[in-house]
C-alpha cells in the first residue's frame, strides 16, 4: 500500500519506454489524478511511499494481469501482457472480483486503513482506460470526508472510529471506466477504522474516510483508549468524486463519559422456567430487572439478546418458551413473536428484518424440514414472514453484505440419526435462497465439526467455536471471511466464549472438556482475524497485553461468558460456579484493570449486550 495521500497531489511514476512488441513485460507510465481540496487542507509531505505488496489490475479485453511494485517507483507485470487497442486498470488489485466490458466488479472494504488519521492507498481506489499500455492515467473513483477535530483536552489517544451511513458505503460495487462512476450493490452501511494516534490541543487533527460519491446522512463514533466515546451526526453531506469534503466536529472531542449500560441475560436452568434479565449500570447490578418492570417472567432458558440500533430496541430469544421478546432500553415489552420452537441465535439486516435460528423441524408457517431452519421476522409487524432450511441444529447467525451466514452443529447427533455438521450455510436475503453450504475442513482435510455456541462478528470476519465431539475429535477456532467464504482454522484451540474487541480483534475463552480425563483445560487468547496472529491474554487499545483478565478467568470454577462493550472497551467475564446458584460477573476497564469486586448475578448469565449512552437516558433505566 502506498502510505499517504499527500497534500493529496500524486507524483507521476515515469518509466522509460522501448520499441513496441506483441507482448510487453515493461512497466507503464502511471499518473494519478490530483484531489481537489481547495486551499483549506494540507496533509503530509507531498510524497508517495510504495510497499512491496502494492499492485494494480490491468485488463486487455481478454485477460487480467497483475502489475506488482518492484522498486524505485517501478511496477512490472507478473507475465508478458498481450497487446490490445484498449486497456483498463484498477487499483488496488485485491479489490477486483471480475471485469466485463468497461465495468469492474470490486469489493469496497468495510475496514479502512489509516496512518495518523490519513487514508492509506489500499483504502483508496483508482481506475483508468487507455489505448496505450505505457500511458495509464488513473482517475479517482471516490471522495474523502475529512472530520476536522479540535479538543480542549490535553491529549487523547483514538483507538477506533466508525462511520455509519443511511445507504451502502462498502461491499460489492460496479465501477465503470467509461465515466468513472461507482454503483454500490452491497448493503454494508458502516465503515470501521482501527486507529492509534493522538489528538491534542495543538490545533486541528484530521480523521478521514473514503466514500463513494453520493449524498449521505452520517454518524461518526470515535472511541478513545480510556474508553470514552464521542458521537456526532451529519445530515445532507455531499461526497463528490476526487474531492475532499470537510466536516468540522461540532463539539469538543471525546466526551468524558464512560457510563456502562449492559444488559445481562441469565439462562437459569433448563425446563425450570427461571430465566432472568439483569441490568449492570456503572458497576451496579439489578437482578430480576425484566420481571420488576413488566411484572412477568421472561420464560424458560433465554438464549440470545441483540440490540437493533436503528429502532432502539432489544430482541431476546427464549429457547424453551419458543418466544422472541422485543423490549425498549428501559426494559418494557413492545411486542413479542411466538411459535419459533427451540429458537437460538439472532441477527438483523439493513432492510427491517430479524433472523433467528431454530433446531426444530416444523415451522409456524406450516413447513416441515428434515434439518433446522432460519426464521425471518418483519420488524414492523413482528410476524414470521418466511423460513428456510439450513443444517442440523443451526446455531450462530450473522448478516454481511446482503447475506446470512449460519453455523450448523448437528448437536443432536448423540440422540438423532445424523452426525455432527461441519458447514456454514450462506443465504441470500433478497432472493431468500440458500446459496451454498461451505464445508469447514482442517489443512489435512478433516471436518471441523459441531460449530456450536455464540458467534462473534468483526466486519466481514466471524469467530466460530468448534468443540469437537468432546472425546476423540479436538476443538478448534474458525475465523470465517464473509467476503469470499474463505476461512482459517486454529486447530486444538477452542473459543467456547468469544467477543469482538474495540481493536477489531476477537477475545476468546476456550473451555475444552475431555470425557477420558473428566477435566477442563482453559485458553484465554486475543486473535487478529486479518493476520491470524494469536496472543495469550487481553489486548489493550494500545496493542499491549494485560494479564489481569487471564489471571482472573484462569481461576474461575466454570467460565461461562465473555463480552466487550463496543462503546467503552470494558470487558466482562462470568463465572457460572456450580451452574445452579448465583454467578459472579467480573468487570475490567479498557486497559484490563479489574473494576471493583465481582457482581452477584443470577443463574448461568450467558449473554450480554451494551447500549450506547445516546440510546438511553439516566431516567430510562430503572433500578
Amino acid at each position: 500500500m502506498f502510505k499517504k495521500i499527500a497534500s493529496l497531489t500524486f507524483l507521476v511514476l515515469a518509466i522509460s519506454c522501448t520499441k513496441e512488441q506483441p507482448f510487453s513485460d515493461r512497466s507503464a507510465n502511471v499518473s494519478f489524478e490530483e484531489i481537489n481540496h481547495g486551499t483549506k487542507v494540507t496533509v503530509s509531505d507531498n510524497k508517495l511511499a510504495w510497499e512491496q505488496t502494492d499492485s494494480y489490475y490491468l485488463y486487455n479485453g481478454a485477460k487480467g494481469y497483475k502489475y506488482q511494485y518492484v522498486s524505485n517507483g517501478v511496477f512490472r507485470p507478473a507475465e508478458a501482457v498481450k497487446k490490445s487497442d484498449k486497456y483498463q486498470a484498477f487499483y488496488p488489485y485485491s479489490w477486483v472480483k471480475s471485469v466485463s466490458g468497461d465495468v469492474f466488479t470490486v469489493e469496497f472494504p468495510s475496514i479502512q486503513t489509516t496512518k495518523d488519521g490519513i487514508i492509506t492507498g489500499d483504502s483508496f481506489p483508482f481506475a483508468c482506460i487507455s489505448d496505450n499500455l505505457n500511458n495509464l492515467k488513473f482517475k479517482n473513483l471516490t471522495g474523502i470526508i475529512d472530520f476536522n477535530i479540535k479538543t480542549k483536552t490535553q491529549s487523547k489517544s483514538i483507538v477506533k472510529a466508525t462511520l455509519s451511513a443511511d445507504k451502502p458505503i462498502a461491499g460489492t460495487a460496479s465501477v465503470s471506466t467509461s465515466d468513472y462512476s461507482v454503483s454500490m450493490q452491497g448493503t454494508i452501511t458502516e465503515i470501521t477504522q482501527p486507529l492509534n494516534f493522538s489528538v491534542n490541543n495543538a490545533g486541528v487533527q484530521h480523521l478521514m474516510f473514503v466514500l463513494p460519491p453520493s449524498e449521505y446522512s452520517l454518524t461518526l463514533t470515535v472511541t478513545a483508549s480510556d474508553g470514552s466515546v464521542m458521537t456526532a451526526k451529519y445530515k445532507n453531506v455531499k461526497i463528490a468524486r476526487s474531492t475532499i469534503t470537510i466536516q468540522p466536529v461540532a463539539k469538543d472531542f471525546i466526551s468524558n463519559s464512560s457510563d456502562e449500560y449492559v444488559i445481562l441475560l441469565n439462562e437459569g436452568n433448563w425446563q425450570s422456567d427461571n430465566g432472568q434479565l439483569s441490568l449492570i449500570r456503572n458497576h451496579e447490578i439489578t437482578n430480576q430487572w425484566f420481571r420488576k418492570i413488566n411484572n412477568t417472567k421472561i420464560g424458560d432458558t433465554p438464549e440470545d439478546i441483540i440490540y437493533i440500533q436503528d429502532r432502539n430496541l432489544l430482541a431476546i430469544s427464549v429457547n424453551w418458551s419458543n418466544i422472541i421478546y422485543f423490549i425498549r432500553p428501559d426494559g418494557k415489552i413492545v411486542s413479542q413473536t411466538e411459535n419459533i420452537p427451540n429458537c437460538r441465535h439472532m441477527c438483523v439486516d439493513d432492510r427491517g428484518y430479524l433472523y433467528i435460528t431454530s433446531y426444530a423441524h416444523e415451522t409456524a408457517l406450516g413447513e416441515t424440514y428434515e434439518r433446522g431452519y432460519v426464521a425471518k421476522v418483519d420488524l414492523d409487524s413482528y410476524d414470521i414472514v418466511a423460513t428456510i432450511e439450513v443444517g442440523y441444529e443451526p446455531e450462530g447467525i450473522a448478516f454481511y453484505d446482503g447475506k446470512l451466514y449460519v453455523a450448523n452443529t448437528g448437536g443432536y447427533a448423540f440422540s438423532e440419526s445424523h452426525g455432527y455438521e461441519h458447514t456454514v450455510s450462506v443465504i441470500d436475503c433478497l432472493s431468500w435462497t440458500k446459496l451454498q453450504d461451505v464445508e469447514i475442513l482442517t489443512k489435512s482435510g478433516d471436518p471441523v465439526i459441531n460449530l456450536y455456541g455464540e458467534m462473534s462478528q468483526c466486519g466481514p470476519y466471524l469467530c466460530i467455536n468448534s468443540p469437537g465431539d468432546y472425546n476423540t475429535v479436538s476443538p478448534a477456532t474458525v475465523i470465517f471471511n464473509c467476503t469470499d467464504n474463505s476461512y482459517n482454522v486454529l486447530e486444538g484451540i477452542p473459543c467456547t466464549y468469544n467477543t469482538t474487541t474495540v481493536n477489531n480483534k476477537f477475545f476468546t475463552v476456550g473451555s475444552q472438556y475431555s470425557y477420558s480425563t473428566n477435566e477442563y483445560v482453559y485458553y484465554v487468547n486475543t486473535v487478529d482475524p486479518v493476520t491470524m496472529e494469536m496472543t495469550n491474554g487481553f489486548e489493550r487499545p494500545d496493542g499491549t497485553i494485560s494479564e489481569i483478565p487471564f489471571n482472573v478467568i484462569s481461576k474461575m470454577q466454570n467460565p461461562y461468558c465473555v463480552y466487550c462493550n463496543p462503546y467503552t472497551g470494558h470487558l466482562y467475564a462470568v463465572d457460572a460456579k456450580s451452574y445452579t446458584s448465583a454467578a459472579d460477573v467480573f468487570e475490567f476497564d479498557a486497559n484490563g484493570n479489574q473494576v471493583g469486586s465481582a457482581l452477584a448475578a443470577y443463574i448461568n448469565p450467558g449473554h450480554m449486550i451494551a447500549l450506547p449512552s445516546s440510546a438511553v437516558s439516566s431516567a430510562d433505566l430503572q433500578h
